[in-house]
């Protein structure tokens, strides 16, 4: 079992964190049970990522935040308020070409 598949599995579980800590982090409501199911189901995919993103030791951390239950969808129409023409993975790599000292002054 990889590291990232036995994140989410110990997440799943209750070690560490998960969908219920996400929505009362930041403050998610709801509209009905099939929008919750599949928001969870979106930040389940999302979290893996991050997992596994943070598993491969790159020049950056990537961290929950109030996207992370969202679809690729928006996530790229929110690339595009960012920086128009550009998908996720585009916006992503741009970031990852920044130094950490940037993104994070101070640190």
């Amino acid at each position: 079992m990889g590291l990232p598949l036995l994140l989410l599995v110990l997440t799943s579980l209750g070690f560490g964190y998960d969908f219920t800590d996400y929505v009362k982090e930041f403050n998610k409501n709801y509209a009905t049970v099939e929008e919750y199911t599949s928001r969870k189901s979106y930040f389940d995919q999302n979290y893996s990522k991050i997992l596994f993103d943070n598993s491969q030791n790159y020049n950056y951390t990537s961290k929950v935040n109030e996207m992370t239950d969202w679809t690729q969808a928006e996530i790229n129409g929110k690339a595009d308020i960012i920086q128009p023409g550009l998908d996720f993975e585009q916006t992503s790599a741009q970031v990852s070409q920044i130094p950490r000292q940037q993104l994070n002054p101070g640190k």
